[in-house]
């Protein structure tokens, strides 16, 4: 009896304070659901890379990314050469800023590999600001400048406690590489995201 007394003092109470506590559990659960909406989704819509010039119907997003180290038939060597820092035309906006990379591969002499070429894609983490390169063709006795136009100032502030520095470097590599039995190579393509963190450019300047 005890125990029965109990449950019905328990629900007595819950259908007296039920909108108090309808009301509590939204006060929880609300700055939950606006956090997620204002920092995590910017977050993961950031790490979503397509390196189309332009986006369309038809462009193909990349989530998963590896690093440098990570790939096993070329060595891909990665310099930031130069910062150039935009100017302010004369209504206010930020031009001819840059951000200038040298590239250059090396291979193990056994493979066939040929057309090495990459793009970058420069994205700010919290932001949809996105800048692709024009693809360049590496060479593998030299190192080649991969230009990408970005007219942003850093430290930029997308959001409340949020400064970002830098933008996140993603480079779409890809060549042909022949393999035994095949008349035709196949064309291989790498996703890897480099961190400019602890990287400083060679070079500052300004447009």
């Amino acid at each position: 009896m005890k125990k029965e007394s109990t449950k019905k003092s328990f629900w007595k109470t819950f259908h007296q304070y039920r909108l108090k506590i309808a009301l509590a559990a939204f006060l929880v659960v609300l700055p939950v659901v606006l956090l997620f909406a204002a920092y995590i989704s910017p977050l993961i819509q950031s790490t979503r890379v397509s390196f189309d010039q332009e986006i369309t119907e038809e462009s193909t997003f990349i989530t998963s990314f590896k690093d440098l180290n990570d790939l096993e038939d070329i060595y891909l060597g990665f310099t930031w050469k130069e910062l150039i820092i935009p100017a302010k035309d004369e209504e206010g906006n930020l031009v001819s800023g840059r951000f200038i990379f040298s590239v250059n591969y090396n291979m193990n002499e056994s493979l066939d590999i040929s057309n090495v070429r990459v793009v970058i894609s420069l994205q700010p983490r919290f932001t949809t600001f996105r800048n692709v390169s024009n693809e360049v063709i590496l060479s593998s006795y030299s190192s080649r400048d991969v230009i990408v136009t970005q007219n942003i100032n850093y430290p930029l502030n997308p959001l409340w406690f949020v400064s970002i520095n830098e933008p996140t470097v993603y480079i779409r590599l890809m060549y042909d590489k022949g393999v035994s039995g095949e008349l035709n190579p196949i064309t291989v393509t790498e996703y890897i995201k480099v961190s400019l963190v602890d990287i400083d450019p060679l070079e500052v300047s300004y447009a």
